[in-house]
Order: C-alpha cells, then sequence, then structure tokens
C-alpha cells in the first residue's frame, strides 16, 4: 500500500473545511480539548456583530455508551438574520448543518462508539435578508462523557423537604434513587437497587427506586447505593456513595389550658382561650431516647410583647383579644452537645359568654305560643340550645344539647307553645369557643280549656242575642197595638143616613171613622180612617177631616169617594172579619142607587 504524504491530508481537511464553509482562521484554538465543558465564548466576527453576538450551549449530562446526547444552543444577536447552524466532531470526524432564521436549536448527536470525554462543535454563520455572503459571527462547544455503566443521583427527603447538605434527623426519612437516562435507553428494564446504610441495620435489595427508612442513631453514616440491569445482553452497573450526618429531633408540643376549664365548647381551627390567666405546658417527643439526662432550658414567647424565660410549665394572663403565636425555644444539652429546637403554638383569645338572660311571661294561657328573647354578651361564634321541661329544672341523663346553628351576636329569639296547664322550665344554654353559660325560667301555664272558651263566647255572644230579644219584643209589641186597635175601630164604626123617597138622592149624610193611630199604615187603613162631610142640597164636600191626602192630589167629590169606596167594597167582600163581629153583605140585584153604593162601602 502507497503511503500518503502529509501533504495529501492538510489538502483534504483544507477541501472538506472550504465545504463545510468553516473558515480555519475560526477553529482557534488548534487543541479542540481544551475548552471548557459547558462553556460560553464570545468569538468576533467580520460583519461588525463582534460587539453583540454570541452562542450559549449546554447538554443533558453523561450518555451511556449507544444512546445519543442532545445540545442546546441558543445564539445572542440581533434579529433579521438568516443563521447556519454548523455542529460536530473531529474525533469522529462527522459535522451536521442546519439554516433556519431561529434563534435557538436542539441538536442530537448519536454517533458515540466509544466511552470517555467528547466535544461537540457548533459554528454559527449569519446572512443579511438582502444579503449574498455568509459571514462567521460566533462558535462555541460543550463536552459530554460517554460511559458504559449507569449513572445514579440519590437525594433524601424528610418532613417533605429536600435534605441537600446531607444534615439528616432521627426519625423517618425518605431516599429515592434515579438512573440517568434523559432518552429512555434503558426503558422497559429491571433495575435492581441495593441500599446500605452503615447503621448498624442490614443491607435492603429492592427493584424499587424509593425507600422509606427511620434513623434512629446520632452520628455520621456512608450510605452506599448500587444500581444493576441488563440491556441487550450487557451488564450495566453503576453506584453512588454519599455520607449523612444524623442528629436527634428536639420535638415536642405545648399544651394550653384554662384552669377549671371541663365545660363543652364549639370547636375551633386554632386553639380558644378565654381573656385571664393561660396555662401552658411542654411536652417532650423522644422516641429514641435520645435525650435522656439532657439539661433543659426554656424560653417563652406568649405572642403579645411578653417573653421570659421559665420552666417546663408556665402562666401568663391575657388581657387583649386577637390571635397569638406562641414560641417556645427549647435548648437540651446532653455529653456536651447542644440541641435546639423551636416549638409553636397558635391560639386565639376570645370573650367568654357572660350577662345571660332570658325573659318572657312567668304565667300563660294552655294553647298559648309564647316568645322567648335571649341576650349575652361574649365573643362570636355563638350557638343556642333550649329543652323544655315539666317541673323540674333538672334535665334528663340522655338530654344533649348539640348546636346546630352559629351565630355572629350573642342574642336570639324561640317560639314554644304549651299545650297543657302545669309548671314548665325553659332551659337555655349558651356555648361559644372558649365557655359555656346555662339560665333556666320557670313558666306557670294556666288553664285555658273548652268550658273557659265557652265562657268567652258567652260573654261576646249573650249581648247580642238580649238585643235581637228586645228589638222582637218591640216590633211584636207594635204589630200586637196596631192589629187590636183595628178590631176596635170596626166595632165603633156608625153611619147615619135620611134619603128622599121622590128625588132618589140624598138629603143628609154623616159617615165618620175617628182616627185611632196617629200615622197611616197603609192606603186602606189611611182612607178608612178618614171623616167626611156633605151637603145634602149641592152634593158638594162641605167640610173634609182627614189625616192622608189623595193620591193623585185632585178634588175629593162625592163621586170620587163612592166610586173608590165601592172598589173596596169589591175587594172586602170576598173577605170575612177574623172575630166575626163585622160582615160585608153581598151584592143585590136592585138597581143601584147613590145611598146604596155609599151605603156597601162604610
Amino acid at each position: 500500500m502507497q503511503t500518503q504524504s502529509p501533504l495529501f491530508f492538510l489538502i483534504v481537511c483544507i477541501g472538506l473545511a472550504d465545504i463545510l464553509e468553516v473558515n480555519a482562521s475560526y477553529l482557534s484554538p488548534s487543541d479542540p480539548s481544551t475548552l471548557l465543558e459547558n462553556s460560553t465564548v464570545l468569538r468576533p466576527g467580520s460583519n461588525g456583530l463582534q460587539n453583540f453576538a454570541f452562542t450559549i450551549i449546554s447538554n443533558d449530562g453523561p450518555t451511556v455508551l449507544g444512546s445519543k446526547t442532545v445540545f442546546n444552543v441558543t445564539v445572542i444577536a440581533p434579529p433579521g438574520f438568516y443563521l447556519s447552524y454548523t455542529w460536530g466532531t473531529f474525533i469522529p470526524y462527522i459535522w451536521r448543518e442546519v439554516k433556519t432564521y431561529e434563534y435557538s436549536q436542539k441538536l442530537e448527536v448519536n454517533w458515540w462508539k466509544s466511552i470517555g470525554k467528547k466535544t461537540v462543535f457548533v459554528y454559527i454563520d449569519s446572512l443579511k435578508t438582502n444579503g449574498s455572503k455568509w459571514n462567521r459571527i460566533t462558535w462555541n462547544s460543550s463536552s459530554v462523557q460517554v460511559i458504559d455503566y449507569l449513572s445514579i443521583n440519590v437525594s433524601v427527603h424528610q418532613n417533605g423537604k429536600l435534605i441537600s447538605n446531607g444534615k439528616v434527623r432521627t426519625g423517618l426519612a425518605e431516599l429515592k434513587a434515579v438512573v440517568h437516562d434523559p432518552h429512555g435507553f434503558f426503558q422497559g428494564s429491571v433495575i435492581t437497587y441495593v441500599w446500605i446504610l452503615n447503621d448498624g441495620t442490614p443491607a435492603k435489595v429492592t427493584t424499587s427506586s424509593t425507600i422509606k427508612y427511620t434513623f434512629t442513631k446520632e452520628g455520621l453514616f456512608l450510605l452506599q447505593i448500587s444500581a444493576s440491569l441488563r440491556k441487550n445482553g450487557k451488564l450495566y452497573e453503576g453506584k453512588i456513595e454519599f455520607y449523612v450526618s444524623v442528629k436527634a429531633r428536639l420535638d415536642g408540643y405545648i399544651l394550653a389550658w384554662k384552669k377549671d376549664d371541663h365545660h363543652p365548647t364549639l370547636p375551633s381551627k386554632w386553639k380558644s382561650l378565654p381573656l385571664g390567666p393561660v396555662h401552658f405546658q411542654f411536652h417532650l417527643v423522644d422516641k429514641y431516647s435520645s435525650f435522656t439526662g439532657a439539661i433543659f432550658s426554656f424560653v417563652w414567647d406568649y405572642g403579645d410583647g411578653n417573653v421570659t424565660a421559665g420552666q417546663l410549665n408556665t402562666t401568663h394572663d391575657y388581657n387583649k383579644l386577637g390571635q397569638v403565636n406562641v414560641v417556645l425555644k427549647v435548648t437540651a444539652e446532653k455529653n456536651g452537645i447542644e440541641y435546639q429546637g423551636l416549638i409553636y403554638k397558635n391560639i386565639s383569645i376570645k370573650a367568654p359568654i357572660k350577662d345571660l338572660n332570658v325573659k318572657s311571661h312567668s304565667h300563660l294561657k294552655k294553647g298559648t305560643t309564647v316568645q322567648f328573647n335571649i341576650t349575652c354578651r361574649g365573643s362570636s361564634p355563638v350557638s343556642f340550645c333550649w329543652y323544655v321541661t315539666r317541673g323540674s329544672c333538672a334535665l334528663p341523663s340522655d338530654v344533649i344539647c348539640s348546636p346546630t346553628r352559629l351565630y355572629h351576636h350573642c342574642r336570639n329569639t324561640i317560639n314554644h307553645t304549651f299545650h297543657h296547664t302545669g309548671g314548665y322550665c325553659v332551659n337555655v344554654t349558651v356555648m361559644n369557643t372558649v365557655s359555656f353559660a346555662e339560665k333556666s325560667i320557670n313558666i306557670q301555664v294556666d288553664g285555658n280549656d273548652s268550658s273557659s272558651g265557652k265562657s268567652n263566647v258567652a260573654i261576646v255572644v249573650l249581648p247580642i242575642l238580649a238585643g235581637l230579644l228586645l228589638l222582637f219584643a218591640f216590633f211584636f209589641g207594635i204589630h200586637y197595638k196596631m192589629r187590636h186597635h183595628r178590631r176596635l175601630a170596626r166595632r165603633s164604626e156608625v153611619a147615619t143616613f135620611d134619603f128622599r123617597s121622590s128625588q132618589n138622592s140624598l138629603h143628609t149624610g154623616q159617615a165618620s171613622c175617628a182616627p185611632l193611630i196617629r200615622f197611616c199604615p197603609s192606603l186602606f187603613e189611611c182612607r178608612r180612617m178618614c171623616a167626611v162631610d156633605y151637603d145634602t142640597e149641592t152634593e158638594h164636600e162641605l167640610e173634609e177631616k182627614r189625616i192622608c191626602p189623595d193620591e193623585d192630589g185632585g178634588p175629593s167629590t162625592p163621586q170620587r169617594k163612592i166610586s173608590y169606596y165601592g172598589s173596596i167594597h169589591r175587594i172586602l167582600g170576598q173577605y170575612r172579619e177574623r172575630d166575626g163581629s163585622f160582615i160585608i153583605a153581598e151584592e143585590d140585584s136592585s138597581p143601584v142607587t147613590p145611598q146604596k153604593q155609599l151605603s156597601k162601602s162604610v
């Protein structure tokens, strides 16, 4: 085989560089391996952008042999240019190019054939909008480790927080191992994990990437976590080691209460306490006996501006309403090591229920609905309960007053109907989040049955009935008197007539009917009670004494009266007086004369 001269290789390289539009002057430094990993380098160009253009490049971490690496490239330059991204490696000599208007790109490299540190270069050329010549404006490089083992990261979490400094407290912690595989090269493979904690406990083997472990001893421990899997017949393994410092946790809680506070109260999100003295006590939580024999000291911050150095138990007097945050600083010393802890307690200072008053009538009628007005003073929310008992105010043992509604003011109104007579007791209880108050009142329910109801009805109805009876008697008396006077009038009527036999004329005549009452009940009675005198010679009316005037207002003549009374006679001829004392005769067949008609009418 013929050996090629060095000049030949130089010509080939220059040709390739020209094809890739790579200017050799921009490939300095000559040794790419001296470039820093994930570095950002400003490289000047020839188009006046040397002070404004540069490139940022990064990759997604170590890559297992056979997988790929993704590089993120961002160009910082004035807008409005058409860019060319040229990237690749010198060993092996592979390059790619993308032309675009975008100022950021993701570049994929998947040609790794060996392990070790690999460096990728990227060159940026620009073309003006109306230009015809490309100009190099910047370049940069990024290195990645190509490996044939598993890259593992382990994180520690405690109480929901990431422990980044390796300082762990005694108690439960969560350890999580993550195999670096950003592009899913090991997807579907079963990974086996071995956990060695070096605290005297045996190693744990799992296929889960997470375990929960309780640290019970203090000290500095080396944690060793390894992982292994098989892919395409090849065994991949990885291991990571790191130290954790375990220290005892000084923890506990605060109890807060009011003396003789044993009554039920409303539930509250915050611990609620009434105005006045409040008792506090610290309770140490030491599951692993880490503080046996330790010396403690306490500093109490009561949340209202008062701070005192106290003991395990303390008392503080609150004189203002509101929410306060009590903070206890606990210090423990054991074997020359000092431990500190902060314990928090949120409490709400409330006004207790006072001046509870229930107002209502003490004497009631059966069946009456009564209103009870309840008033009090105290902090809201407030709940009211009531119970009605007969006789004694002592509540039955099975009665539980459960609040069902909350009020934002300390007053309420309740209604109750008493259906039976006797003595009752109305028990009212009021509670808020800090206190409980009771009040009882006695109620006497008097009889208000059907007999009393009837008596009430009689009081109203009897006067009405009496009035109606009197009115009926009055009209009945008038009617009776009228009928009596009519009968007397009929019995006392007298008519005397003298007749002239030759002329058949009325020569003298008297017809009288004395008025018996001062008003005319009807037209017939009025006509019958009129007294009329006539002149027998002229047959003209001499004197007319009547109580009722004629209906038509015309002159009163004998002919009109005779005609009128004749018509009445025809009516009366059909009837008979009840007492039988007076009967109207039937008409005879003799010729009708004025005297005859007058006699019939009378």
